[in-house]
């Protein structure tokens, strides 16, 4: 066999591999937006009763609206990320999609040849 194939075989296996990787991290990054979107509305409801029992903000409720505005962050920071990881899976999809092709136009070469 040619060992430019093989070649070509490997960096395919790796790409795919590294897609895997790369899907199953957007996929638990997925589930920590989830995650931190449900906190905060239970951090914001949470803040929201605190407050309007009386008028001065409580040290609860700043505590509340803290942690709300914390997770807000850590939720954008999240999605930041997840945004990351799927551009970085759409570059190796399409490495694997040229390699994917040239291999194939090496194949029809080499069948052409015989």
């Amino acid at each position: 066999t040619d060992p430019s194939y093989i070649h070509l075989e490997e960096i395919i296996d790796t790409l795919s591999k590294e897609n895997k990787v790369f899907k199953t991290t957007a996929e638990a990054t997925q589930a920590l937006i989830k995650d931190l979107k449900e906190e905060l509305q239970q951090a914001k409801l949470g803040s929201s009763q605190s407050s309007s029992v009386g008028q001065e903000a409580s040290p609860e409720a700043v505590a509340k609206e803290l942690r709300a505005r914390d997770l807000e962050m850590e939720l954008a920071q999240t999605k930041l990320e997840l945004v990351s990881e799927q551009c970085k899976n759409q570059e190796l999809q399409n490495q694997l999609a040229d390699l994917q092709n040239k291999l194939a136009e090496q194949q029809t070469g080499k069948n052409k040849k015989k």
